[in-house]
């Protein structure tokens, strides 16, 4: 579901944004799953301007810390209760 939006996107934009929001019912990623993101990540890697990642699990919003920071734009985990303030950063 987001690769195609992503791949949609790139043919009329130079940057993206994202608000990803995971709810609780999220428990982890297959293997296939990460695959697939890790490459539409690094296939446009320097097309990432912000990426805000909403969720409740903690195990989450430290993965993010921990591995965004070779992405060359900006990347910030919230907790969902700061889904507003993760809206307005994203689109700031």
């Amino acid at each position: 579901m987001l690769i195609p939006a992503v791949e949609a996107a790139l043919r009329s934009q130079d940057k993206l944004r994202l608000l990803y929001l995971l709810g609780e019912d999220v428990t982890g990623f297959s293997v296939g799953a990460a695959w697939q993101d890790t490459k539409v990540g690094m296939e446009h890697v320097t097309r990432w301007e912000k990426i805000a990642v909403v969720t409740n699990k903690e195990w989450l919003r430290h993965s993010v810390d921990i591995f965004g920071y070779p992405i060359p734009g900006e990347i910030r985990a919230f907790p969902a209760a700061e889904k507003g303030d993760a809206r307005a950063w994203v689109v700031s």
